[in-house]
């Protein structure tokens, strides 16, 4: 569980984060390339872009 977390600017590069839930969390500018995010939570989680997924809510 990586709710409210501050991922910014992480190497997050070919981590698993299948069925985490990112609820909130805060990713920008974080290297998200090869990761696997199959069934993750995304809501109001800023992604590495800088724009809000609300996917999961």
């Amino acid at each position: 569980n990586l709710t409210d977390a501050k991922l910014i600017r992480s190497r997050l590069r070919g981590a698993n984060l299948a069925e985490t839930d990112l609820t909130g969390a805060n990713m920008k500018g974080a290297n998200l390339s090869d990761i696997s995010q199959d069934k993750a939570i995304f809501c109001n989680t800023i992604m590495s872009d800088g724009r809000v997924e609300r996917s999961g809510c």
